[in-house]
């Protein structure tokens, strides 16, 4: 049975950036995102629960430099 992802992490390391959304966020879009391209500088990662979300949200916006943020349209 596959895990089911209630919380997604944006990633853009282009424009140094990590965001947390809801699966039904319509930024999100369960994962695929407005645009639905990824590559090896931006891409979304699926989470069952907030606290393992922001855990890896935070990791990668360390890696950057930078501090991870909540979607300003689905508010997780």
């Amino acid at each position: 049975m596959e895990e089911q992802r209630t919380y997604w992490v944006f990633v853009d390391k282009t424009v140094k950036k990590v965001k947390l959304h809801l699966t039904t966020c319509g930024a999100c879009k369960g994962g695929r995102g407005m645009h639905g391209h990824q590559d090896k500088q931006c891409w979304w990662r699926g989470f069952p629960t907030r606290a393992s979300a922001w855990d890896y949200a935070s990791q990668e916006a360390r890696k950057m430099g930078t501090e991870p943020s909540r979607c300003g349209l689905c508010k997780p």
